[in-house]
């Protein structure tokens, strides 16, 4: 073989390579981009909600009040992305100002 051929092997393999290496970086950056996302929507998953309430009720009340915040949240983005957004709204939300509880 001449030079001129074997410089042009050593180009045509180390361009492989450098693809090669290129790809196994596009790969790494999208699996910590993926574990970012899983990871914050763990937290807001996780993410305790507190509630503050005035001291003049009854602990049976308070109680019964904090079940309701708790269940009165939006539907969690997990769900959402399991079911390709076919689920986006609860069915038992409710609004202060609608629909009042009984106490």
């Amino acid at each position: 073989m001449e030079d001129a051929e074997l410089e042009e092997l050593r180009r045509r393999k180390m361009a492989e390579l450098q693809r090669q290496q290129d790809a196994q970086v596009m790969a790494q950056e999208q699996q910590r981009q993926v574990e970012q996302q899983r990871q914050s929507i763990m937290r807001q998953i996780l993410t305790p909600h507190v509630t503050f309430m005035t001291r003049n009720k009854p602990p049976a009340m308070k109680t019964r009040l904090n079940r309701k915040v708790k269940q009165n949240r939006r539907v969690p983005s997990w769900v959402m992305l399991r079911t390709n957004r076919t689920v986006q709204r609860h069915p038992h939300r409710r609004t202060w100002r609608q629909s009042k509880l009984k106490e």
